[in-house]
This record gives C-alpha cells, structure tokens and sequence, in this order.
C-alpha cells in the first residue's frame, strides 16, 4: 500500500536514484491551475493480483469545498473494473462515467447546501476503482489525474473546465508510474513490531472470530485496502487491525486462510520461544514475500 504526491519529474528521478525500499510517505497534490488553494488529495495503488490493479483517490484536506469533479486517466494496458465512493452519510449526489476514447473516469460531488461539520466528513471521503491489466503487459503502468470543476466558497476560487473549455478539463495535477516489487513481511506479526509475542496470538485469534474462522488471506488483504467493514461491527478492517499490514502476516501456516489454529501455533510458538526450546515444526517468525506497488 503506497502514497503519492505532487512531485515534478526531476524529483521523481531522484526518488527513484535514491533506491527507495519502502513506500514513498504519504505525500499531497494540489490543485496544478490554483496553486494557492488549501485542497489536497493523494493518489494510492494497490497490487490486487497478477491481473488487476487499485488506485485510491482519497481528500486529505478540505478547505471548505461546495462540490469538485475529478478525471483519472489510467494506462492504455488497464480496463476499468468499476468505482466504490467511500464517503460519510452525506447529502453528496455521486456521479461517475468513462470516456473509453481518452481512457478516462470522471466523478462528481455534487452539493451546494453542506453545512460546515458536513463540508469537514466530506474531507474523508475517497473514491477507489479497480482496473483489468491485460495479460502480459508489463510495468510500469501510467495514472494521471485532474480536478476539473472546482468550488469553494471559503477560498473564493472556483473553475469549471469541460470538453469544449480552453483548457482540457483532463490536464493532469499529477503524473504517475506504477511498479511492482516484492515486499518482506514476518509470518505471525500482525501489531508491526516485528517480532512474535502474545498479543499477535490474541489478534489473530479475533481476525479470525470476525472473518467467521475461516476468512481467506485474499478477502482480508481486500478489506483492508477497501476499507471494508469487520462482520457485525462498525469499524472498518484497516480500523480495527491499523497495524496490519498484509494479511499473510496472521496466516501462521501459509494455507491461505486465517483460523483459531493460526493463534494456537503463535502462542505455542511464544511458549517455546520462552523456554527456549523451540522443537515444533512452524513458520512463525520466518520472512515472507508479496508483491506490492510503487509510485514514482
């Protein structure tokens, strides 16, 4: 899971000579045509599988915005897989299109009428969108995105920019690569402290109660990226578990599913550890890979 910001391309370079392990920080874009606006948001893709990709655009900082649209131009080797708005329970009218010719998504928020704590929950809103990649193409695939139509009260700015406008409502705030890499994580440490010890026993073993003692490590990895909820709870997964970070990690034998047995074999594994005398056969405490995203 990677965050992106508005960087130009000779910084871009440099980030990448610099030979990055990990993810860039989470970073802002701004605005490209009123660089004095206060609005920010980020963009951030998600490695689904050999065939499909995620991008997140999410509102990191709302200076008081009565509505915006956005385009996201996405790679010639992607299909669009469909949008998921995740947003408050807020009077916001959503609506989203393709324009298959420019390999473009557009979506809107739309509301003249929010009052002030409702313009701050729509600060948290995100959009998240799945695309196809086709067989055999390879890395790095390419994403832009734009804020086109844009009104904001408070900062007395607003700009509408439309097919026939002068200025193409698609020119992008921000530009894109997206690379694949693999990322390490330790079987058995679902709190991030990178090492084994009692309470990632009783955190697995709650994952698993919630994901009904038999939920898949893809299940969980999607929840976790999409913000999903936790069965019969309010909190969403990434919530609940914020320290997780790949699903894998609470899966003790690698058999693809997280169960009670997974926290047995955690806790017998700290028991052993504790005596030192560690006779069972396991794969707590190794070092795993995935393959994940990256943005430059």
């Amino acid at each position: 899971m990677n965050l992106l910001k508005k960087v130009t391309a000779a910084l871009s370079a440099v980030v990448m000579l610099a030979g990055a392990v990990s993810a860039i920080p989470a970073c802002a874009i701004g605005l490209h045509n009123h660089p004095e606006s206060a609005f920010e948001y980020e963009l951030e893709t998600f490695y689904m599988s050999t065939d499909k990709v995620g991008v997140r655009l999410s509102i990191t900082n709302n200076p008081g915005v009565s509505y915006f649209s956005f385009a996201l131009m996405y790679d010639d080797n992607c299909t669009w897989d469909g949008l998921e708005c995740e947003s408050s329970n807020l009077p916001i009218r959503f609506i989203c299109g393709e324009d298959e010719g420019k390999h473009i998504i557009v979506g809107s928020f739309l509301n003249t009428q929010m009052t002030p704590t409702q313009s701050d929950a729509f600060g948290t809103s995100s959009y998240f969108m799945e695309f196809n990649v086709a067989k055999g193409a390879s890395y790095p695939l390419h994403f832009s995105s734009a804020i086109f139509d844009y009104k904001s009260t408070t900062e007395n700015i607003s700009f509408k920019y439309t097919i026939n406008s002068d200025k193409p409502y698609y020119i992008p705030d921000s530009e894109i690569g997206v690379g694949i890499k693999n990322s390490t994580y330790r079987i058995g440490d679902v709190n991030g402290d990178n090492k084994i010890t009692m309470d990632d026993g009783f955190d697995i073993l709650q994952i698993a109660r919630y994901g009904k003692n038999n939920l898949s490590v893809d299940d969980l990895n999607e929840y976790l990226i999409k913000h999903s909820y936790c069965q019969g709870a309010r909190k969403a997964w990434s919530e609940a578990f914020p320290k997780l970070t790949y699903a894998e990690c609470a899966d003790a034998n690698q058999d693809g599913s997280i169960k009670p047995e997974d926290s047995d074999e955690v806790m017998e594994y700290v028991s052993q550890a504790a005596a030192s005398n560690i006779t069972m056969s396991t794969l707590v405490n190794s070092i795993g890979y995935k393959k994940v995203t990256y943005e430059y």
